[in-house]
Formats: C-alpha cells, sequence, structure tokens
C-alpha cells in the first residue's frame, strides 16, 4: 500500500465511477473563462470539452505535435458532446464562439479566405472545397443532424482528422487534393 491509494477513489458497482474533471486544467485566461462558465451553473465536462475542442480549433496550423520518431501530427481534439436539452451545450459555443465569428467577420472584410475557417456545409465535397481554399477549418456545431451524409465516408473523414494526404478527392468541381490541411469538429447533441 503506497501514500496514494487513499485518495484514489474507489470502484463501487451502480455507482458513478468517473472520476471528476480536472479542475487544474486550464491556465490563465482560459481558467478564467472555465471558472465563470462553471460558476454560472453548467457542467465542467461539457465546458471542458467545448474549451479544450475550440482551443484545438484555434490552434490549428500554428503548432503541431511531434512523436519521439520525429513524426509530426496536427494536435487538434475534434469531440462530441452529449447532454440532454436544457444542460447548457448550446450556450457554451455561443460564449465561446462568438467573439470568434466577430474577429472572422472583421478578417473577412480583409481577405475572403478566412471565410473558410468555420465551415457550415457539413457535406464532403464542401469540406474537401473549403480546405483546398484555406487549409485550416473547423466544423463548430449543435446540429448534429446535417453531417449524417459526412459518416458515410469513413476514410475522408478519418484523413480530414488526422491531417493525412488527400492525393486526388473527387467533388463537384474536378479533383483536389489537400497537404497538410487541419480540420477540427465538435459536435454537440442533445441526449434521446
Amino acid at each position: 500500500m503506497n501514500k496514494y491509494t487513499n485518495s484514489l477513489p474507489m470502484f463501487s458497482p451502480g455507482k458513478n465511477n468517473l472520476l471528476p474533471y480536472p479542475n487544474n486544467t486550464f491556465y490563465g485566461m482560459l481558467n478564467e473563462i472555465y471558472r465563470v462558465l462553471i460558476i454560472a451553473g453548467l457542467a465542467a465536462e461539457l465546458v471542458g470539452t467545448v474549451l479544450i475542442t475550440v482551443i484545438s480549433f484555434l490552434t490549428q496550423g500554428v503548432a503541431d505535435v511531434v512523436w519521439p520518431n520525429g513524426m509530426r501530427l496536427p494536435n487538434g481534439v475534434s469531440c462530441m458532446v452529449i447532454a440532454p436539452s436544457g444542460f447548457g451545450k448550446s450556450v457554451i459555443l455561443k460564449i465561446l464562439m462568438n467573439p470568434i465569428e466577430q474577429c472572422l467577420y472583421r478578417l473577412c472584410q480583409i481577405d475572403q479566405k478566412f471565410l473558410d475557417f468555420l465551415i457550415e456545409d457539413a457535406t464532403r465535397e464542401a469540406i474537401v472545397e473549403s480546405l483546398a481554399r484555406f487549409p485550416v477549418a473547423g466544423l463548430i456545431t449543435d446540429e448534429v443532424g446535417q453531417i449524417q451524409q459526412l459518416f458515410r465516408h469513413p476514410a475522408t473523414l478519418a484523413k480530414l482528422l488526422d491531417g493525412a494526404s488527400m492525393r486526388n478527392a473527387r467533388v463537384s468541381t474536378g479533383r483536389k487534393a489537400l497537404y497538410g490541411q487541419r480540420f477540427i469538429m465538435l459536435l454537440a447533441r442533445t441526449e434521446n
């Protein structure tokens, strides 16, 4: 028996055996955002998951993960949050995404390429076309039903999410090649 054993929760059949969301995950301003949303009564698990995914979305193309063997991969985390209606999924998304959307609106006035940073058309073809124009994008939505068509293309979805090259993707306007794209998905859906 070591000194840490007493602090670990015991497994008990029939109980919720999930550890609480780690409150020391975020630092600085991110910690302040996290704490304000928790104090407002939103579930820590929802706030933390959405915050991590939004951070991943904003850092795409800026930093990668380098494995010990030198292989580089995108640092992003794509997530799906599922909770009953009224748990605040849409509220969290609105609070975090409104400033980003306002900034994107101003950037789009300067350069139209930023229109492709947030994807709204979740079809495979639209995502490939968007990434061909601008190599970083996010699909952040609480309307999960709109992406059912995308799930019919699991190989393409896997390549989009892990940044693997797509040498010959067929789209309605012809064929597109993607190299080094960064794509993040944050899907929020209501539990049935």
